[in-house]
């Protein structure tokens, strides 16, 4: 009687732990929604290092750090670099942190600009079904918009690459990229390309003759391309199998490849950076193919708050619908360019038109507002314009008139003046945008641009 009672006992505590077992299999591989949490446990955990460049030379130190926590993925950067600016330089530092949710949708991001520059910080985070970004610049205080759910920052995108599917040649894939300095949302399409391999140095050694840290050990890592579709500065990376890059050219003009963490810190701490000569420089080739119209080229964004009050009454009052999409567009621009004085300040355009006064970014801001507001649509751009022999930064507006025109209401052009080479569209114009791709730049061999979008 005993020993059936012990078998029965047993036989409990084996279906109990079985039940147990099978629960946690569901809870983890399919949960309540089948096949979210298997999206996050395709995501491998790892950290790896870069060396960031400018024209072959090392200017920073960066570091990606991926975490597959309990219900999340947490996608952690920092960078460091020296920016040239003019005869001096300045020291910027960002930080970023990402959570993705069990299928990989962004619950939270925050991103941090921070030293010889404007401090700022955007802050998204999941709620009532979408996103909510909060953008600060000193100066301006605090803007908050919502976005869609399905956005991410661009620190996320390799690791979404790799989840979504696999990584062939052709294959193409869109996200909607949150702007770390503008808070804006706009649609990016890359093309995978062939694989290729690496040869990186995963372990370090110091070298006694030198007292440089060398490669100890070099590994020979696949990687595929990732580059933007309209063959912009945007973004072209490489990606390894498990989501992390291998190289990248970003779009503030950083070229970064990566390297063991005794290479790219303590040499650089040393005051003995290493060279690159994989960096090419940037030349102007003249007028290229612009980005299609979207749809966030006639929405609000936090530097561009067509929706404001004050900026919806002023298109109605100077651009009523009775007049041709051209005139109205004339008539905000000679507005902005005849009405809205120079001035200091941060990005801020509502502040521009209240006071008749803004910086060339708050009235170039202004601008965009005014011609979204009228259904036209628009784009703040951060690039830099040749003139007087040299590249500088500068933000200027491109308007839609059946197709891209630029124009620049701080110097009354219409089309813009000169030659320009865009950065960043919806740009904020802060140094990090626009010091190091305008230090790359060429000084062109073509005579001056009739002012069309290149």
């Amino acid at each position: 009687m005993k020993l059936r009672r012990l078998h029965v006992a047993g036989a409990l505590i084996i279906l109990a732990w079985l039940a147990s077992l099978g629960w946690l299999v569901r809870r983890e591989y399919f949960g309540r929604t089948p096949g979210e949490v298997s999206a996050s446990a395709r995501v491998a955990p790892g950290a790896v290092f870069f060396a960031i460049y400018l024209g072959g030379q090392q200017i920073g130190t960066g570091a990606t750090t991926v975490d597959t926590l309990a219900d999340s993925v947490r996608i952690s950067g920092r960078a460091d670099v020296l920016l040239p600016d003019g005869n001096a330089g300045r020291r910027i530092r960002t930080t970023t942190e990402v959570r993705l949710g069990p299928s990989l949708a962004l619950t939270s991001f925050q991103s941090i600009v921070a030293g010889d520059a404007p401090g700022v910080s955007v802050l998204a985070r999941r709620a009532d079904g979408g996103l909510n970004i909060r953008l600060r610049w000193p100066g301006l205080g605090e803007v908050t918009r919502s976005a869609r759910a399905s956005a991410l920052p661009h620190l996320a995108v390799p690791v979404r690459a790799v989840a979504d599917g696999p990584l062939e040649e052709g294959r193409r894939i869109e996200y909607a990229i949150i702007d770390p300095l503008s808070g804006a949302v706009r649609p990016m399409a890359y093309i995978i390309g062939s694989q290729v391999s690496f040869v990186v140095p995963d372990s370090a050694v110091l070298d006694s003759g030198s007292g440089l840290w060398i490669p100890a050990h070099m590994d020979t890592v696949p990687a595929w391309s990732l580059e933007s579709e309209d063959g912009s500065l945007e973004s072209r990376m490489w990606i390894d199998q498990q989501g992390f890059i291998v190289r990248a050219e970003m779009p503030n003009g950083w070229t970064i490849i990566r390297t063991a963490f005794e290479i790219a810190q303590l040499n650089l701490r040393a005051g003995r950076p290493h060279r690159s000569r994989s960096s090419r420089p940037l030349v102007y080739t003249g007028r290229g193919s612009a980005p299609p119209v979207v749809g966030s080229d006639t929405a609000a964004a936090p530097l561009i708050p067509s929706d404001s009050q004050a900026i919806v009454a002023l298109v109605s009052r100077l651009a009523p619908d009775s007049l041709p999409p051209e005139a109205r567009a004339r008539a905000l621009f000679d507005h902005v360019a005849r009405r809205i004085v120079p001035g200091e300040g941060a990005p801020d355009a509502v502040s521009a038109l209240r006071e008749g006064r803004g910086s060339a970014t708050s009235r170039a801001l202004l601008l965009a507002a005014l011609a979204r507001a009228a259904g036209i649509p628009a784009r703040s751009v951060s690039g830099a314009r040749f003139a007087s022999g040299e590249w500088r930064p500068d933000v200027w507006v491109a308007l839609h008139l059946g197709e891209w025109i630029d124009v620049d209401p701080v110097r009354r052009a219409w089309p813009a003046d000169s030659l320009r080479f865009p950065f960043r569209i919806d740009g904020s114009g802060h140094p990090l945008e626009v010091l190091a791709p305008t230090a790359r730049l060429l000084r062109p061999r073509i005579p001056e641009s009739s002012g069309r979008t290149p």
